[in-house]
C-alpha cells in the first residue's frame, strides 16, 4: 500500500505582523525547505497585508478617549469608584470592521460595565484594505482617581501569531504514517484494491484542537471511507498557543501501487 501526495496548497490564516516579540508572524521559509514548503509561504503572504501595531495602537488611543473614557464615566454614575482591569481579545476584518471582541479577563465584579465595554470595542473601526484578519489582546485599567475617571493601557498589545506550516507539515507527516495509513489499509480488507484522492480543508483553533474538517472533494467513490478520514483528522492535535484560527488544505491520494 502505498499513499502520496502530502502537501499543503492553501497556506494558514495569517495574523497581523506584530512588534519583535515572542508573538512573531511565520518563521521565514529556509532556503533549503522544499519547494512545496516554499509555496505555502508565498500563498499565504501574496497580495494581503499586515496590519501594524503602531496603526492599531492609534486607533485605540484616540477611542480609549473619545469612548471608553466616556462609557466608564456613565457606570460611575450608578456605581461610585468601581475599579478594576479588563483585558480583551479583538478580531479585526480586512475592511476594518470589528468581527468578535472576547472579554479574556476583567476584575471590575461589574458584569453590565464589562459589556458595555465589549459592545463599544466591537463598534470600532480601523483602516480598511487589502489586510489578514488580524487578532490583537490588549489589557486596559479603569481608575477612579479623586472623581478623576481615567482609562489607561498600559501594557500595549499583543498580537496573535500565525501557525508555522513547517511544524503543521511536521505533524501531518507522522500522524499520515501512524493513523491515516492504518485506516486505509482496515478499508483495504473491506473493498480490496481500492484507490483514489481526498481533498480536506482543515480548521485548528488556539487550544491545538481540530475545529472542522471539511472534505472539499473525494474520488474514493467510498462515502464510509471518506468520512473515517475526516472523523480521524478531528481527532488530530497541534501545538497550543497564543495563535489565530489556522485553516488550510491538504490533498491526499491512497493507492496500492
Amino acid at each position: 500500500m502505498k499513499l502520496v501526495g502530502l502537501f499543503i496548497i492553501v497556506a494558514m490564516l495569517v495574523a497581523c505582523a506584530p512588534k519583535v516579540t515572542s508573538t512573531g508572524t511565520n518563521s521565514a521559509t529556509s532556503a533549503k525547505e522544499s519547494g512545496v514548503q516554499n509555496k505555502v509561504e508565498r500563498d499565504s503572504t501574496s497580495a494581503l497585508q499586515v496590519r501594524s501595531e503602531n496603526d492599531l495602537m492609534v486607533v485605540f488611543s484616540e477611542n480609549t478617549s473619545k469612548r471608553l473614557k466616556v462609557v466608564y464615566n456613565n457606570y460611575l454614575k450608578k456605581r461610585r469608584g468601581f475599579e478594576g482591569d479588563i483585558e480583551a481579545k479583538i478580531v479585526v476584518l480586512s475592511n476594518g470592521d470589528v468581527e468578535k471582541v472576547e472579554i479574556l479577563s476583567a476584575t471590575t465584579d461589574y458584569p453590565e460595565f464589562e459589556k458595555a465595554i465589549s459592545d463599544d470595542l466591537l463598534q470600532w473601526k480601523y483602516a480598511s484594505g487589502d489586510y489578514h484578519k488580524c487578532t490583537f489582546r490588549i489589557p486596559l485599567k479603569f481608575r477612579d482617581e479623586n472623581d478623576n475617571a481615567q482609562v489607561k493601557n498600559e501594557g500595549g498589545l499583543t498580537i496573535s501569531k500565525g501557525r508555522s506550516a513547517k511544524k503543521i507539515k511536521e505533524i501531518f507527516n507522522q500522524n499520515v504514517q501512524t493513523r491515516t495509513v492504518k485506516i486505509y489499509n482496515d478499508y483495504l480488507r473491506k473493498r480490496p484494491r481500492f484507490k483514489g484522492k481526498i481533498v480536506a480543508r482543515i480548521t485548528v483553533i488556539p487550544s491545538g484542537d481540530v475545529e472542522k474538517v471539511e472534505i472539499v472533494s473525494a474520488t474514493t467513490d467510498y462515502p464510509e471511507f471518506e468520512k473515517a478520514i475526516s472523523d480521524d483528522l478531528l481527532q488530530w492535535k497541534y501545538d497550543s498557543g497564543d495563535y489565530v484560527d489556522c485553516t488550510f488544505t491538504i490533498p491526499l491520494t491512497f493507492s496500492e501501487d
